[in-house]
C-alpha cells in the first residue's frame, strides 16, 4: 500500500515538474525562436532552440526514473535535408510533437490546429518558424492548409502531420 502511495506521489511530482517546465520553457524558447526565425528561415538558429524546448518537455513529462526514456524511431534514415517530405505519426499524447522535435536533426514544420496560434508567445513562434495552421472545422480552409503544406514540402521542407487529426488512444 505504501508503494502505491509512493508511486502516486512520484507521478504527481512528475506532473508538477512537467507543467513547470512547460510554463518556463515555452515562453523563453518561443520568444528566442521567434527572434531567430526573423533572421534565419532555414532553421539553423531557431531549430536548436525548438529542440531544447522539446527536450525540456519530454525530459520532465515522460514517466521514467531519470530523464528521457528509450525511444523507438523507425524510418528516420529515409529523411533527408535535401528534399521535402511528409512525416506522419500517431498522436497518443500531448508530448508527441515535442518528442518529434527533440529527435529530429532536420527542422520540422507541423500542420497544427489553428487554436494554438492564439496562445501568447507560443502562437507567434509557431507562425514565425513556419508551422501551418489548420482549421479542422472549416473544410475549404483545411484544404487550403493542405495546399500550403504541399507547397512547403515542394520547397524541400519536412512537414509533420497527425493523420488522426487529434490525440487518439488507438
Amino acid at each position: 500500500r505504501s508503494h502505491i502511495k509512493c508511486l502516486s506521489a512520484m507521478k504527481l511530482l512528475k506532473t508538477v515538474f512537467m507543467f513547470s517546465s512547460l510554463l518556463v520553457a515555452t515562453p523563453l524558447c518561443g520568444l528566442a525562436a521567434t527572434i531567430c526565425a526573423i533572421f534565419d528561415r532555414k532553421g539553423r538558429l531557431w531549430w536548436p532552440i525548438s529542440r531544447i524546448w522539446g527536450w525540456a518537455l519530454i525530459s520532465w513529462g515522460v514517466p521514467t526514473r531519470w530523464g528521457i526514456p528509450q525511444l523507438d524511431v523507425t524510418g528516420y534514415e529515409h529523411v533527408s535535408i535535401e528534399r521535402g517530405a511528409i512525416l506522419m505519426s500517431n498522436h497518443e499524447s500531448y508530448l508527441d510533437p515535442p518528442t518529434l522535435i527533440y529527435l529530429s536533426d532536420i527542422p520540422i514544420r507541423f500542420l497544427t490546429k489553428k487554436s494554438l496560434f492564439y496562445v501568447p508567445i507560443f502562437g507567434l513562434a509557431l507562425l514565425a518558424v513556419g508551422h501551418i495552421p489548420i482549421n479542422r472545422r472549416n473544410r475549404s480552409s483545411a484544404f487550403s492548409s493542405l495546399d500550403k503544406a504541399a507547397q512547403t514540402i515542394s520547397k524541400g521542407k519536412l512537414v509533420a502531420i497527425f493523420p488522426e487529426g487529434t490525440r487518439s488512444p488507438t
